[in-house]
């Protein structure tokens, strides 16, 4: 039999290597039985050409849990404010969506100002039964709570000087030249629905892309170039305009004057008129209007104790329409 032209390579895995001796050993064997024993290799050279995966005597490592800052006291765990590593089953099904606890993420922990040093650990004795103080020893922090809830409230009324509003009089005078003869407030209106013109009959028999040529279209694309018009007074607008509303912007005015900010301006000294309703009568003691125009509201001057009454301020807002951007 003729040599083969190209002489076969070693093998290099070693599973084939070790079959490939495994092979050539039965067969010296089966050739010469008594000359092949002793060249036969030992079971230790054999177990040396075994492959054996390395066993890894490391165990697995524990979850410990995620970092959590309570907002409530829980039982067995810790007060309010503890942070330390929880149960990421018991946080995510039962702390987190009944809002008992947080998750402390890096962004959280630079929100609060606090480092890694903050985390503590949990407290398995917290809350549990704790030993009844003596009567002396309650007594005693009863009163030193009550004696703390005095000193609060004298340093409370100490802190909080009293202001005196201006006369009536003066405040009417300050009213009548810092409030503009007309307020406007913008809100957006609720315009009617256009209607749809109708879809121009098709023919079946016409192919899809063919083009027709109807007077509704031409009446659509008259529609689109008309310019947008502007809506009369009494157009209903979304939400309203309120007497609330009317005391906020009159306080934001007088923020800016010393005499004037200690006005004290409130939702019911505020009275609208020349309301009406759908059917067109007058409704008494209005607070608020729903539609676009301008109405007419009285401003009188709160007085205290035996102070005289003065005459309303009386000032016009407007309701325009809110530009749509």
């Amino acid at each position: 039999m003729p040599a083969p032209l190209l002489a076969r390579a070693p093998p290099t895995c070693l599973s084939c290597l070790r079959r490939t001796l495994i092979g050539a050993g039965a067969a010296a064997v089966a050739a010469d039985p008594a000359s092949s024993v002793s060249s036969l290799p030992s079971s230790s050279a054999a177990a040396g050409l075994t492959q054996v995966r390395g066993k890894k005597t490391k165990g697995r490592q524990y979850d410990q849990g995620v970092l959590v800052r309570l907002l409530k006291d829980i039982r067995q765990f810790g007060p309010k404010n503890s942070i330390f590593l929880a149960p990421r089953g018991r946080m995510r099904n039962m702390w987190y969506p009944s809002r008992k606890a947080e998750y402390m993420t890096t962004a959280r922990f630079a929100e609060l100002g606090l480092t890694r040093d903050a985390i503590g650990e949990r407290d398995p004795l917290f809350a549990i039964a704790k030993k009844p103080a003596a009567p002396e020893a309650e007594q005693q922090a009863a009163q030193n709570a009550a004696a703390a809830d005095g000193l609060n409230e004298k340093k409370k009324k100490a802190s909080v000087s009293p202001l005196m509003s201006p006369e009536p009089e003066q405040a009417a005078v300050l009213l009548q030249s810092i409030i503009p003869e007309v307020m406007i407030f913008r809100r957006r209106v609720m315009a009617p629905k256009k209607e749809e013109p109708p879809k121009p009959y098709r023919s079946p028999l016409l192919a899809d892309d063919a083009s027709i040529s109807t007077d509704s279209a031409a009446a659509a694309a008259a529609a689109e170039a008309e310019p947008v018009t502007t809506h009369a007074a009494g157009t209903p607008i979304f939400g309203s305009v309120s007497t609330a509303d009317l005391a906020q912007v009159v306080r934001e005015m007088l923020l800016g004057h010393g005499e004037a900010a200690r006005i004290p301006v409130k939702e019911e000294h505020f009275h609208i008129q020349g309301v009406v309703d759908e059917g067109g009568n007058a409704v008494p003691d209005a607070t608020k209007v729903r539609a676009l125009g301008r109405w007419t509201v009285s401003i009188s001057i709160p007085h205290e104790g035996v102070a005289p009454a003065v005459k309303p301020v009386v000032k016009h807002f407007e309701v325009v329409e809110e530009e749509s951007s």
